[in-house]
């Protein structure tokens, strides 16, 4: 079965599938919504507070939890290793693809995600429910993080010119070439990176298929290692996911390039990178 599938092939998925709905926030108005629509047997999950940490020094804008406190939290759900899980957003593919990311780091390996949101979701007529949801803890504790798949500062540093790996950029062109940066405030992207812009694979009313994700990564050497990067460690699973889709590995930066800039002497290009 694919990772990302439209709301036509949810009842394919198995009886105990858990799903997830990813609010952008904890706050009433969230909660709210949540409590009157939310997919079958829905757990609450906010982007803000339960997938983002506190913001320091380094970390980026959107720095990782304490994954500990996050794994147990996901078992409390009732999730263990063999759980099938389907995670969507309420109204952002991408903020549920930064929980499918972090699902996987804890070895969550039948993890899919809804294309599109809840609200393209329930403007297709699909039903819904409402009301708060009961859930029993999972009794199989076995869920740690795999820190081999999450790099740092450091960690990029090594490698950003070491031709066993691929660095790919996810955010738009214009920011990954130094154009503008509204966000980040420094133009540019980190060196060696190459630009494949998440969102081209979202623009269709139906999931990419297999021969466009493999069309759109036909320029990677599929051989090599691949580090995904974005503003802050978000969207970049959106990429995380076309790669798990047509059977390639990756790792990923979750600080992302928000964090890079922080380093003093962290190098910093502009325009697009053709190679050496």
């Amino acid at each position: 079965m694919r990772i990302i599938l439209n709301s036509e092939n949810l009842n394919k998925l198995p009886e105990d599938t858990i799903y997830f709905h990813v609010a952008s926030s904890d706050d009433n108005k969230n909660k709210k919504e949540y409590i009157n629509n939310h997919i079958k047997n829905a757990r609450f999950i906010s982007f803000e507070d339960d997938l983002v940490g506190d913001i320091g020094i380094h970390g980026g804008r959107h720095p990782l939890p304490d994954m500990k406190k996050f794994s147990e939290k996901i078992m409390d759900f009732g999730v263990n290793g063999e759980t099938p899980v389907l995670v969507y957003g309420k109204n952002s593919f991408t903020d549920a693809s930064r929980l499918w990311w972090m699902l996987e780091s804890i070895g969550i390996k039948n993890c899919h995600i809804l294309y599109g949101t809840l609200d393209s979701y329930m403007y297709e007529g699909k039903t819904t429910e409402s009301g708060e949801v009961l859930y029993t803890p999972s009794q199989k504790r076995d869920l740690s993080l795999n820190n081999n798949k999450l790099l740092n500062y450091e960690d990029v540093k090594s490698i950003i010119h070491d031709d066993k790996y691929i660095i790919i950029d996810s955010r738009d062109s214009q920011r990954y070439e130094g154009l503008i940066d509204p966000v980040d405030n420094h133009p540019g992207h980190i060196p060696s990176a190459i630009n494949k812009h998440y969102e081209e694979l979202l623009l269709g009313q139906n999931p990419p298929s297999i021969d466009d994700i493999n069309n759109f990564f036909k320029d990677i050497d599929k051989d090599k290692n691949i580090l995904l990067y974005c503003g802050s460690g978000v969207t970049a699973g959106a990429n995380a996911i076309y790669l798990k889709e047509i059977g390639i590995e990756y790792y990923i930066y979750p600080g992302s390039y928000s964090d890079w800039i922080t380093y003093p002497g962290a190098i910093i290009e502009l325009g697009a990178y053709f190679g050496e």
